[in-house]
């Protein structure tokens, strides 16, 4: 019996069938297989960090005022909303109860419905504009 050199790769079924080629492709895998997918690391390279700008100088009162403007304008805004819900000061109705609340508990007695139970045999009353079945 002749042996035939492979030279093509090996069909995974044929390794699962066949103990001596499944021996040979377990010979043929690498040690460290998951290094065939990593790429490959690139030399560290030193780069100078960026120069830093010379100190500029400080901005003028006014373009800081226009800068925090539009949180003047929000707080005043919160203040504004604050104080128009504060209920001593204005006549007007707000969101909460102006006159405190008692403490007592306060009971009431729930009112049953009513059922009346009426004879079959009662004589009916006629009602104006309705024919009596």
């Amino acid at each position: 019996m002749a042996l035939v050199a492979v030279t093509t790769e090996i069909s995974p079924e044929l390794v699962l069938v066949s103990p001596e080629l499944a021996e040979r492709a377990r010979a043929e895998l690498p040690d460290r297989p998951w290094e065939l997918f990593v790429p490959a690391l690139r030399p560290a390279v030193y780069r100078t960090p960026p120069l830093r700008p010379s100190a500029h100088a400080d901005t003028s009162w006014p373009g800081r005022l226009i800068a925090a403007l539009p949180m003047i304008l929000i707080a005043l805004f919160a203040v504004v909303i604050v104080v128009g819900t504060l209920p001593w000061l204005t006549d007007r109705p707000t969101l909460g109860p102006v006159e405190p609340i008692s403490t007592t508990p306060t009971v009431t007695t729930p009112i049953l419905p009513t059922i009346t139970v009426r004879d079959p045999n009662e004589e009916r009353i006629p009602r104006h504009g309705v024919p009596t079945p």
